[in-house]
């Protein structure tokens, strides 16, 4: 995956990045590709899905086997 997202819960800060984006010249010409990848992880909660999966691993691969993040979760 090669695309990135920016969460803003204020408008006026989402406006001035787009400005700065675009000053900087980081406007992708694939741009629609990279939406593409964003979309399908949010489609179905995929994102939801994966976040669980790795930390279920992180916590296998702590030296108590987890069971210290079972117990408080």
């Amino acid at each position: 995956m090669s695309a990135e997202a920016l969460i803003y819960f204020r408008r006026d800060l989402a406006e001035t990045a787009k400005i700065r984006r675009k000053r900087g010249g980081h406007l992708l010409s694939k741009g629609r590709y990279q939406a593409a990848q964003i979309l399908a992880l949010l489609d179905g909660d995929l994102w939801l899905d994966n976040a669980r999966a790795a930390n279920r691993a992180a916590a296998a691969n702590r030296p108590d086997g987890g069971r210290e993040a079972d117990a408080a979760g």
